[in-house]
């Protein structure tokens, strides 16, 4: 469970990124935002990422973002180990 959780946090830090520092893209290539671009074939570390919003995709977002939150606070106020070690 913890790993799926670590994945979704990974997803959504990929979209937070996107949205902060992307490129806005015209209308006219479909919109969005691109985030990383090779524009003239550089090297970079991290992948280009591309991202369509729309209104039903911020609403997944941010549902997601609020489930993922739930679950780390009953991670974190578990009685089990390692966040409660005496």
């Amino acid at each position: 469970m913890a790993k799926i959780a670590a994945d979704a946090i990974d997803n959504i830090l990929m979209l937070r990124n996107t949205i902060a520092h992307g490129h806005v893209l015209p209308a006219g290539v479909g919109g969005g935002l691109l985030n990383n671009p090779r524009w003239h074939g550089e090297e970079r570390k991290k992948e280009t990422q591309d991202l369509h919003l729309s209104e039903q995709t911020m609403s997944l977002i941010l549902n997601a973002t609020f489930d993922l939150i739930q679950f780390m606070a009953l991670i974190i106020h578990s009685p089990l180990e390692p966040f409660n070690a005496q």
